[in-house]
């Protein structure tokens, strides 16, 4: 590796947070994808579909609260027989 500790260093704070976040942006590409289980690595790739599906209509999306009324009653009226 021709990168140094003491070379990364030398670098000023906005150089070291360019750095750390291009290192970010090529991790979260592809290389921990090679470290998942293959039904992991499908998870993620319908989480990151649905996470761009919101990104473009943020107003179709429901909070955590709604949903979970939404399922208790549709689970309340399965149970009783509706």
């Amino acid at each position: 590796m021709s990168i140094t500790k003491e070379k990364i260093q030398s670098l000023s704070k906005r150089e070291r947070e360019e750095l750390l976040a291009m290192l970010w942006d090529v991790i979260e590409e592809k290389d921990y994808e090679d470290l998942l289980p293959q039904e992991t690595t499908a998870e993620l790739s319908i989480l990151q579909e649905r996470l761009e599906e919101y990104k473009k209509n943020p107003g179709a999306a429901i909070n955590w609260d709604d949903f979970y009324k939404q399922e208790s009653q549709r689970i309340n009226n399965a149970k009783k027989g509706n």
